[in-house]
C-alpha cells in the first residue's frame, strides 16, 4: 500500500482519517477474506489488527461508514487508477504498454430490479437465471489495470468490444485475452457474486476488487522475484496463523502487566516478510501497568 502511494493519493483526494480507516479497511479485507462489506466489517471489528498497524479503532465504526468508502472510491475511480499504474509501473521500473484486455460478467443474487444496467446475459459462471453486470479492464502486459468499467449484462463482445476499448483508451493494437489470465481478480477477491441493490453499490463493491488487485499484484510480482510464486489464495492461506497476543502477569506488588505482541512467525511466513522486506514482528511490542 505505502509503496503504490496509495495512502498519500487518499489524502490529496480529500479523505479525512476514519475515511482513508474505512477505504484501507475495504480494500484490505478484500484482499484477506474476499466477501461482502458486511462480513469485511465484522472482521475489522473482531478478527484483524489491521487497526493496531494504522491507529484506527475499528470497533468504533458502524457498518455505513464501509458503504460510503466504497461509494467515495468509485467517485475518485480514475484518479486512483491513474496514480496505482503509474506508481506500479514507476516501482518495478517498467515501459507502459497497454496490451491487454479483459471483459467478464458477475451476477446477482436476487431481482437486482434497482440496478440499471443488471440484465439477462449469457453468463460465464452459468448464471443465466441471474441478472448480470459486465466489467471491461484494460491492463499492461505486465498485468496491472489502467482503466476498469462496469456495463451491461447483455453486452456482446463482438458488438461492443471497439467502443470499449475507446472508451477505456486502449490502443489500436491491443490483443483481446481469455477470462481465465485474469481468474485471480474473479475468484480470489470475492466478484461474485453480487447482493447490492443499489447502483452505484454495485459499482463501488466491485472496484474495491479492482484496487485489491493492484496491492497483490505487486505483492505477487515482488514474491516472485524470490522464488515464491504461490497463488494469492495459497499466500493468503499461509499468514493468519500469525496473531497479536495479549499476555497478562499479576506482580507481588499487587499490579497487572499487559504485554500485548506478535507471534513467532513460521519458517515460510517469514520467508514472505524476508522477501517484501517487511518487519516479522507487525506491530511492535506494548507494555501496559496497571
Amino acid at each position: 500500500m505505502r509503496q503504490l502511494g496509495f495512502d498519500k493519493i487518499l489524502t490529496q483526494l480529500g479523505f479525512n482519517k476514519p475515511q482513508i480507516a474505512a477505504a484501507l479497511g475495504n480494500v484490505i479485507g478484500r484482499m484477506t477474506q474476499p466477501a461482502s462489506e458486511l462480513a469485511t466489517h465484522a472482521s475489522l471489528q473482531h478478527k484483524t489488527g489491521l487497526g493496531e498497524l494504522i491507529g484506527y479503532d475499528y470497533e468504533g465504526m458502524d457498518l455505513q461508514r464501509l458503504y460510503r468508502s466504497a461509494d467515495m472510491l468509485l467517485k475518485h475511480r480514475d484518479a486512483l487508477e491513474s496514480h496505482l499504474f503509474d506508481g506500479a509501473l514507476s516501482l518495478f521500473g517498467l515501459t507502459e504498454t497497454i496490451t491487454l484486455y479483459d471483459l467478464t460478467n458477475t451476477y446477482f443474487e436476487g431481482i437486482a430490479g434497482g440496478i440499471k444496467k443488471a440484465k439477462r446475459g449469457r453468463s460465464k459462471e452459468k448464471r443465466s437465471d441471474c441478472p448480470l453486470v459486465t466489467r471491461a479492464m484494460v491492463l499492461d502486459v505486465s498485468g496491472f489495470p489502467k482503466r476498469s468499467r462496469i456495463y451491461d449484462g447483455n453486452v456482446s463482445e463482438a458488438a461492443t468490444l471497439e467502443k470499449m476499448l475507446q472508451g477505456l483508451g486502449a490502443a489500436p493494437s491491443c490483443t483481446v485475452v481469455l477470462e481465465a489470465v485474469f481468474r485471480s481478480l474473479k475468484t480470489d477477491l470475492g466478484l461474485r457474486p453480487v447482493y447490492h441493490q443499489i447502483d452505484r453499490r454495485v459499482e463501488g463493491h466491485l472496484f474495491v476488487s479492482v484496487l485489491a488487485y493492484y496491492l497483490i499484484h505487486t505483492i505477487r510480482l515482488q514474491l516472485k522475484a524470490h522464488g515464491i510464486d504461490g497463488s494469492w489464495e495459497a499466500i493468503r492461506n499461509i499468514l493468519p496463523g500469525q496473531v497479536r497476543i495479549t499476555t497478562t502477569l499479576q506482580r507481588r506488588d499487587g499490579k497487572t502487566v499487559h504485554v500485548r505482541k506478535t507471534s513467532r512467525p513460521e519458517p515460510a511466513q517469514q520467508n514472505i516478510y524476508t522477501a517484501l522486506k517487511l518487519s516479522a514482528n507487525p506491530g511492535g511490542t506494548h507494555q501496559t501497568t496497571m
